[in-house]
């Protein structure tokens, strides 16, 4: 991570291909994070055109048109999309780092950001996203059927790479380890 040339008030780390982010904050208070949402039977149905056939001992991605081979044993979403680097099919998909690196050089209060997100991350693959200032923090997932919501204060959460709602096991074990840290700080 470093302090952008180009924003000089934000301290995030840069994808080179979307020029977004992932997790940043920004001076005056803002912060900012994105995770993916890791589940091929969720991501098909968003991004419409790609269709994966498996066939032994080979792959089939049809992609915009075009096909490619891929191992066999390749499975999820984004070890395809790795597999066949950066090619037309990252292209065509709108970033989802814009969402933090925006909230970070907005003005505008997580609340209201989010109801902007809402309506924008239909075409995305899926994400998780916590967008927070001072005073409040919202979460927000494509594939939650909740829609953008306020996250309580004093609270311990975590976010892994499915809707706050389906927590994994995981999660919920680092949340458990957690929450006796931050009560004790606090007392």
């Amino acid at each position: 991570a470093h302090f952008w040339t180009a924003h000089p008030n934000i301290f995030a780390g840069q994808d080179m291909l979307g020029k977004g982010t992932w997790l940043g904050v920004a001076k005056g208070g803002r912060f900012a994070c994105l995770t993916n949402v890791r589940h091929i039977s969720n991501v098909l149905p968003v991004v419409g055109h790609m269709v994966v056939t498996y066939t032994a001992p080979l792959a089939v991605l049809a992609l915009a048109g075009c096909g490619a081979l891929v191992p066999a044993g390749v499975t999820a979403a984004t070890s395809i999309v790795a597999y066949l680097g950066i090619g037309r099919y990252l292209r065509s998909i709108p970033s989802r780092g814009k969402f933090v690196t925006n909230f970070l050089l907005s003005g505008q209060g997580p609340k209201e950001y989010m109801s902007q997100v809402e309506q924008q991350g239909k075409d995305c693959i899926g994400f998780n996203l916590l967008v927070a200032d001072q005073h409040e923090v919202w979460y927000h997932s494509n594939y939650s059927l909740k829609g953008p919501r306020h996250v309580p204060a004093e609270t311990v959460q975590g976010m892994s790479n499915a809707p706050l709602e389906n927590p994994w096991s995981k999660t919920q074990r680092g949340i458990a380890r957690l929450e006796p840290i931050v009560k004790s700080i606090e007392d």
